[in-house]
């Protein structure tokens, strides 16, 4: 039990990992906020279920709010 607990933390860990380099890209690319993103992350059906819950979270989250507020749209 104790490995599928970390094999669940391990992909959860590596699904934000995934959105915070690929945010990156996408603000280059499309001047996009954080917030912006990651609801444009849930619409997307080629999103796996492990990221959007990811999202989901970053997105109720103080960060994913505050990370919106504060980011300047260049």
């Amino acid at each position: 039990m104790r490995y599928v607990a970390e094999g669940l933390r391990a992909g959860y860990k590596k699904a934000e990992e995934n959105l915070r380099e690929k945010y990156k890209e996408w603000k280059k690319a499309m001047n996009i906020c954080w917030e912006e993103y990651l609801r444009e992350v849930l619409k997307n059906p080629m999103t796996g279920l492990w990221v959007k819950e990811v999202a989901r979270v970053l997105l109720a989250s103080p960060e994913g709010k505050e990370a919106s507020s504060t980011q300047k749209k260049v």
